[in-house]
Parts: C-alpha cells; structure tokens; sequence
C-alpha cells in the first residue's frame, strides 16, 4: 500500500529528527523550515495531510495557511498545528482559519502519531458517509451536479457560491462562522457579513430540496448537516 504523503513545516533539527523518527516508517514525509517553498511545494505536490508550525525564520504563517485553504484540492486536507505558541488567541485563530488541531511543543510523539491516525480514519469514514450525499461536486471544472428522482441535474452557481459550497461540504455538521467563510472564500477583501448571507441564500435556492442541508444558526454562522440531505428525493 502507498503511504499517505505528510507535508511537514518545521525549523527546528531537533523537532524534525523526532518528527522523522516517529512517522516515517508509516508515512512520507517532506520537509520544509521556511515559509517562503510552501505554496510552490504544496502546487507542485499532492499531499494528504499538513503538519505547520507558526513561528518561522521568515514570520508567521498565517498568511499562508489563509492561502493554502484557498489552493484547489487543499479546501479540506487535515491541518495540524505543532508549536511552542501555547496562547488561547492563537489556538483560536488557527481553528478559525479551517485547522483540525492544535498541539503544543513538547508533544509526546506518540500523541503526535495517534492524532494524525485518527485524522486518517476520519478522512475514511467522511469519504464513505460523503458517497451517499446526492451532490456532485467536480473541483475541477467547477460543474456541481444534484440528483433528483434518479435523475443527475447540473446546477449553474457563480465562482463565489462554488467556493461556499465546497467549504460546505468539506466541513460536514461544522459550524462555521461568518468571519470563517469570509476568510475563506474572499480571503482579504473587504466585504461585509450580509454578503455572505445573500450568496448563501442564492446558494440555498439553487440547491432546490437540497438547500436544507444548509442550516443557519442566528448570530451565530451556517451549517452543512448531511442528515438533513432528503435521501427520498434522490432516488
């Protein structure tokens, strides 16, 4: 069997030794220690699983993890973040961004290994439970198709209402804020919150029955519930 590619971002020798040390018999890994490689690296590359730190020789990487999440095929690859960054602000930022955990140094390697094992599981499973969602949605040539009485339909949605979809269904029973759909489907554009509340409105009609799958919690942001999808419908 081919081993799962980790992309691992990290300066520090001894960090990297460790790191090798305890998954590399399972996993292949490569390496980076400046933030400057990684988008070209991560373009030039598939990998299914990324292991950041924050702090780097050339600054924070923020930045970049804003930019990776917009990069096609890295909407939803797991993101772990191993720092020495222990504030509650800065675990906060990073699970708003789109991280799935956040570990502090030093971690118990074998912590280490069993987070990003069940990471895997849940990419499994999320891989099964997804077959049976009647949306197609092809990443790239941004088409997104809906079955209907056993009929395959394609629906036309904008760049933006792709881009809120994918986010959707990447991020299953995931409540994602206002803030957390902003920076990931506009990025650093100034836009405002109703905004994001009139494409997802667009987006919930244009899904006809599907659009329930959408469920919006007052002040609070929307969320993709698999279970709301009408199985009925589609068959």
């Amino acid at each position: 069997m081919e081993k799962k590619k980790i992309f691992v971002l990290e300066d520090g020798l001894d960090t990297q030794l460790i790191l090798k040390s305890t998954l590399s018999d399972l996993y292949d890994l490569t390496m980076v220690s400046h933030i400057e490689p990684v988008l070209s690296t991560l373009m030039s590359n598939r990998f299914d699983l990324l292991l950041l730190d924050i702090n780097l020789p050339d600054g924070t990487v923020w930045k970049t993890f804003e930019s990776i999440r917009r990069l096609t095929g890295y909407e939803e690859t797991p993101v772990l973040f191993l720092t020495s960054r222990e504030a509650i602000s800065d675990k906060l930022m990073a699970f708003d961004l789109g991280a799935d955990d956040y570990l502090i140094k030093p971690c118990n390697p074998l912590e280490l290994k069993a987070r990003i094992d069940i990471r895997f599981k849940k990419m499994s499973k999320k891989s099964k439970d997804s077959s049976r969602i009647p949306i197609d949605l092809q990443v790239d040539s941004r088409r997104v198709f809906i079955l209907e009485n056993g009929v395959s339909n394609e629906i036309q949605l904008t760049k933006t209402e792709f881009r809120i979809l994918q986010l959707f269904l990447s991020r299953p029973s995931v409540l994602l804020s206002r803030d957390t759909i902003l920076n990931a489907v506009w990025g650093n554009l100034n836009v405002y919150d109703r905004t994001v509340d009139a494409h997802v409105s667009k987006l919930r009609k244009k899904l006809g029955v599907y659009g329930a799958c959408i469920i919006s919690l007052h002040g609070e942001g929307y969320r993709f519930e698999m279970d709301s999808v009408p199985l009925e419908s589609a068959s």
